[in-house]
C-alpha cells in the first residue's frame, strides 16, 4: 500500500510564493531585523566606546535599513566630528582609557552574531505564517 500525502492549502502556498517572489514581502521583516539588530549592537557599542569628550559617543548612527531586490542592509557606525579619530580609537588595542575600550564596535557586532541567525528565523516564520494567511505584520 503506497503512502499518499494530499496538500491542503496548495493554491494559497503557490500564491504566497509568487508573492515573496515578486515583492519585498520577504525583505521587509528582514531588513526590519537588521535595523533592530544594528540597534540593539549601537546601544552596547555605546557603552563600549571610549569617552573623554563624548564627541565620539555622540556620533553613533543605525542608518535606516535599505533594500534593493533580494537584499537588504544597515549601516552602523560612529563619525560626524570624530570621523577622524573614530577607526584610531577603535583599532589602537595599546591605548589605556578613562572610559572604554577599544573594538568598542567589533565587540558587540561579534557578540550579536550567534543569536541573529535564531532571531531572524522567528521574525521570518511569523512574517510567513502571516503571508499564508493573507495579512500583513509591520515589524
Amino acid at each position: 500500500m503506497a503512502d499518499t500525502i494530499k496538500l491542503l492549502g496548495a493554491e494559497r502556498m503557490r500564491r504566497t510564493f509568487r508573492r515573496l517572489r515578486s515583492s519585498s514581502v520577504l525583505m521587509r521583516p528582514v531588513a526590519a531585523m537588521l535595523f533592530q539588530e544594528g540597534e540593539r549592537i549601537m546601544a552596547q557599542s555605546k557603552k563600549q566606546v571610549p569617552v573623554d569628550t563624548g564627541n565620539l559617543k555622540n556620533t553613533g548612527i543605525v542608518e535606516p535599513p535599505e533594500i534593493q531586490g533580494l537584499e537588504a542592509s544597515v549601516l552602523l557606525g560612529y563619525g560626524g566630528p570624530a570621523v577622524d579619530y573614530a577607526v584610531t580609537v577603535h583599532e589602537n588595542l595599546q591605548a589605556k582609557h578613562k572610559v572604554g575600550n577599544a573594538l568598542y564596535l567589533e565587540r558587540p557586532f561579534n557578540d550579536n552574531l550567534p543569536g541573529a541567525q535564531r532571531r531572524l528565523g522567528v521574525r521570518l516564520r511569523g512574517s510567513l505564517r502571516d503571508s499564508m494567511r493573507g495579512t500583513s505584520r509591520t515589524l
